[in-house]
């Protein structure tokens, strides 16, 4: 018995003298702080099981997150014939009688982008992302010594197709927009031609006035003008955005504290899209700054890791998992301060979520597998 533990032992301080402690300690306090937020909007806004809900994510999703960096990021891209065909499985059952609508903002949105097992509620395309991350960084390390040749560019940019085209098709613009980030991020990553990426540009550009006419469907158009004038919708269309700023500027510098009575719950989906908004109001000017360092430090940090990973696969993974957390921060941010319109995009680790948090956990376990497998470990 001795022996097991003094093995035990031994097995738990080789891991943390290797593992990048400072990532970690990000995700937990950033998991801590969201679980303070939502404790303090109960019983107004939200019950105990969504709490529950988010508590026990974060324990599942730091478990996973460290058996999955116990693994070496080549077998987890490797696997890609186990995870990718399941997750777009997950993905194509949204389409199925299983697949529901879940918070609906009253806009006009019809995504299909949930699944009811049941049992629990699952979002799909959470669990896609990381599939993705996987299989395309591994296919442009598969290809990278004739990467900018036309065939492999097609054949990249199709393999970025297939989920983007199933998130699109669930109606779900915010997360396929993501999607896209991932895919514009590890190719820019990857060394592709200037050439290719000017072409894209200028056929994007031709595309965009089309597909804003006969593609992007009505309720989101009407969002960017709610966006950038929410006071002028604030009856109807714009009463989320128009709310939510109230309720940022509400805790001025400091912030009403997490057991004020004054806190405003009447902004919808505070604990989720808006939840910015509820750390303005809480934490104040200065919190919100303070979280927006936390994450700012984060994504530094999965770039310093992609540059010290031990090959460009685990660059591109790096560079993927930063995409996720960097794009999806900026939108929520942006929403909250009217910047932006709003596309049902969580801010990481932080809105309530189970399915969001778990995901997220687990691609923080992939990226700690890049570093624990490097050999340029840079200290931060």
């Amino acid at each position: 018995m001795k022996k097991l533990f003094a093995l035990v032992g031994g097995a738990i301080r080789s891991y943390v003298k290797t593992t990048d402690k400072l990532l970690i300690l990000l995700v937990l306090l950033s998991s801590t702080l969201s679980c303070l937020l939502l404790y303090s909007l109960i019983p107004e806004m939200i019950g105990w099981k969504t709490l529950i809900t988010q508590i026990g994510a974060t324990v599942v999703g730091i478990v996973a997150m460290i058996i999955i960096s116990l693994f070496d990021y080549h077998t987890l891209a490797n696997l890609w014939k186990l995870h990718a065909p399941f997750t777009v499985l997950l993905t194509l059952l949204c389409f199925t009688p299983l697949g529901v609508m879940r918070g609906g903002d009253g806009m006009g949105s019809d995504d299909r982008n949930w699944l009811d097992l049941k049992f629990i509620m699952i979002q799909p395309s959470e669990f896609l992302k990381l599939s993705f991350i996987l299989t395309f960084s591994l296919h442009c390390f598969t290809v990278r010594k004739n990467l900018n040749k036309p065939k492999n560019i097609l054949l990249l940019c199709l393999h970025a197709a297939v989920p983007i085209g199933l998130i699109f098709k669930q109606g779900d613009f915010g997360t396929m927009l993501v999607f896209v980030f991932i895919f514009l991020c590890i190719f820019f990553a990857a060394g592709v031609n200037w050439k290719y990426m000017l072409a894209g540009g200028a056929l994007a550009a031709v595309a965009f006035p089309i597909a804003w006419k006969y593609v992007v469907p009505t309720y989101l158009k009407t969002r960017f003008s709610v966006a950038w004038h929410p006071e002028e919708y604030r009856l109807n269309e714009g009463m989320q955005q128009y709310l939510g700023r109230i309720t940022l500027g509400s805790g001025k510098l400091f912030g009403k504290g997490l057991n004020s009575d004054s806190l405003l719950t009447n902004t919808p989906e505070l604990y989720n899209d808006m939840m910015f908004a509820h750390i303005g109001q809480v934490f104040g000017f200065v919190g919100c700054i303070a979280v927006a360092l936390i994450i700012t430090v984060l994504c530094t940090k999965l770039l310093i890791n992609a540059r010290g990973a031990e090959d460009s696969l685990g660059t591109y993974i790096c560079v993927g998992c930063f995409a996720v957390i960097f794009f999806q921060s900026v939108i929520n941010i942006g929403m909250v301060l009217c910047a932006l319109p709003v596309i049902g995009i969580t801010l990481p680790f932080y809105s309530a979520g189970g399915s969001s948090v778990l995901a997220m956990y687990m691609l923080m376990g992939i990226a700690l597998s890049v570093h624990n497998n490097s050999r340029k470990n840079y200290m931060f």
